[in-house]
């Protein structure tokens, strides 16, 4: 998980495109401005099914 500045258009772009997506959620306690949290899958190629 992540935390982006609402703010922060070209980051969250950035985040987007690099597989993380939206959760819908809110953090609002930190001195930065209300930030978007977003999540990405952690793969473990070792876990993987074949």
């Amino acid at each position: 998980m992540v935390s982006l500045n609402e703010a922060n258009h070209a980051a969250l772009r950035a985040h987007l495109a690099g597989g993380f997506a939206r959760t819908g959620r809110r953090y609002l306690g930190g001195d930065a401005g209300p930030q978007l949290v977003l999540r990405r899958p952690v793969g473990c190629p070792a876990c993987r099914q074949t």
